[in-house]
């Protein structure tokens, strides 16, 4: 995994960063305490650290439609489909954690019918071959897709991941959030850099 230069993520993002809950602000100051490189006098981050943490707030941002949960009390499954890149770092950042009454729960997916029961699902890099597919698979059930494949956005993914400049940004596509009933906050829609 590369590493990411925290001290670059912190200038660039630091404005953006002040004017979001305090929750992102706890994890992302755990995450860089956690990564010092004493050696370099710089603060490096695993990249998919800094994804997963991005990942959990993601969720704080966005409102699902009733029918993507199968009860009131149902969790919120984040599903991760195909080669997990995260270890894991995403279990430790949601673990215990509740939003909007709802248990946060991370699963494996090992089958392509079971991205249908998530209400986030994240497509690995492994899956690049196939994104299009991968995403037809959950359209029209009120998933969050959220991927790191080149072009993941264009394809008619909502978030994608990409890197700039050595830190991890990401890209928004509000039409396919809006096909899915998915209402995203305008403090994220803000963060997020134009797509190519």
């Amino acid at each position: 995994m590369r590493p990411i230069c925290i001290t670059a993520l912190r200038t660039q993002c630091g404005e953006a960063l002040r004017r979001l809950p305090r929750k992102l602000a706890v994890v992302l100051f755990l995450l860089v305490s956690l990564s010092r490189d004493s050696a370099h006098g710089a603060s490096t981050l695993p990249e998919y650290d800094v994804k997963a943490a991005f990942l959990f707030n993601f969720i704080q941002f966005v409102e699902w439609p009733q029918r993507a949960f199968a009860t009131p009390s149902a969790p919120l499954v984040i599903g991760i489909y195909g080669n997990d890149p995260f270890g894991a770092s995403l279990d430790r950042i949601i673990k215990g954690e509740v939003i909007r009454g709802r248990k946060l729960l991370v699963k494996r997916i090992k089958h392509p019918e079971e991205a249908k029961s998530c209400q986030v699902l994240f497509i690995c890099k492994s899956e690049s071959s196939r994104v299009e597919e991968d995403l037809a698979l959950v359209r029209g059930a009120g998933v969050l897709t959220v991927g790191d494949a080149d072009r993941f956005v264009a394809q008619g993914g909502i978030i994608g991941f990409t890197m700039l400049e050595n830190n991890v940004r990401f890209q928004i596509n509000p039409e396919n959030a809006q096909r899915e009933q998915l209402i995203i906050s305008s403090k994220l829609l803000r963060l997020a850099v134009a797509a190519p």
